[in-house]
């Protein structure tokens, strides 16, 4: 099961019943506004819709909607932001073994992205991760999405997390990567995008994962 709504997230997540589902796995935007500058042919990606905040206010719906786990990507600097939330029971860290650009002068280059772990009631583990996973990022050359996270890491999430079958929510979609993850990990999918032009990029992207599947 794949269900598509190109929509506000917060609209959709208060109507959502308690306990509703079994995962949420999202990367919403970390309030930077986000724009690479880093394409010698111009960025052919649009600015992030809503990227001008890290909705961390949405973390406690999240709790309440899923039955055992939220995973919710983040940056460093978005900790602060978490302050008199429940604290997560990790902190994981991916590492992209690429570093992103930032400040060249006064800046180490960052290596990793953070992922706020919040396990649910019903929470166990079919397989039990360091909190360090090695992935590499999304070559340039094949990102549909700037943010786009890669398909393996988020696989890995999900099959460590849940079973055949769950439901997984992605509230802030981008280009799929979740859904085709759930697609190839058997487990239903919902996701949500406000973004029209990245809702069909996601959209294409899960039915060509269907389609991929179904040749097998």
């Amino acid at each position: 099961m794949v269900l598509l709504y190109n929509d506000d997230c917060t609209d959709i997540l208060r109507h959502m019943e308690d306990n509703s589902l079994d995962i949420i796995l999202t990367d919403p935007p970390y309030g930077i506004e986000y724009l690479s500058n880093h394409y010698k042919d111009g960025n052919p990606f649009s600015e992030i819709i809503g990227d001008d905040e890290f909705p961390a206010y949405l973390i406690p719906e999240f709790k309440r909607i899923a039955k055992k786990a939220v995973f919710v990507f983040c940056r460093w600097d978005n900790l602060i932001e978490t302050e008199g939330l429940e604290k997560p029971k990790s902190f994981i860290v991916w590492v992209k073994n690429n570093w992103g650009m930032g400040d060249l002068q006064h800046e180490f280059g960052r290596m990793w992205e953070g992922i706020l772990f919040y396990p649910c009631e019903e929470h166990e583990f079919e397989k039990r991760l360091p909190d360090a996973i090695h992935c590499d990022r999304v070559p340039a050359s094949q990102l549909v999405h700037p943010t786009q996270k890669p398909v393996p890491l988020l696989e890995q999430l999900i099959r460590n997390n849940s079973k055949p079958g769950d439901t997984v929510l992605d509230p802030f979609m981008g280009s799929g990567s979740t859904g085709v993850a759930c697609v190839r990990s058997g487990r239903n999918f919902i996701g949500i995008e406000i973004d029209e032009t990245y809702f069909d990029t996601a959209e294409k992207e899960i039915k060509k994962a269907q389609n991929q599947l179904s040749l097998l």
